[in-house]
């Protein structure tokens, strides 16, 4: 194990990064931004910001599969 292996997690289910992470980056194809919004909904809150890279997805769409307040860029 290295020094850079030490300091980082593993993590493998969306909702795993989305509870641990100040900011998630989405970069999914647009059939699949319903499915992975709405499984990390729950634990996104105000403190966090998403980064959308969805392509046609606007931001008033993520907003109302989250039902949460929060940044989106």
């Amino acid at each position: 194990m290295n020094d850079l292996d030490a300091i980082l997690e593993r993590l493998e289910r969306n909702e795993e990064i989305a509870k641990k992470c100040n900011f998630i980056i989405v970069a999914v194809k647009p059939q699949n931004a319903y499915p992975v919004l709405t499984s990390i909904s729950k634990e996104l809150d105000c403190e966090k910001h998403l980064i959308s890279i969805m392509a046609g997805i606007t931001i008033s769409k993520i907003e109302s599969l989250i039902q949460k307040k929060m940044a989106i860029t």
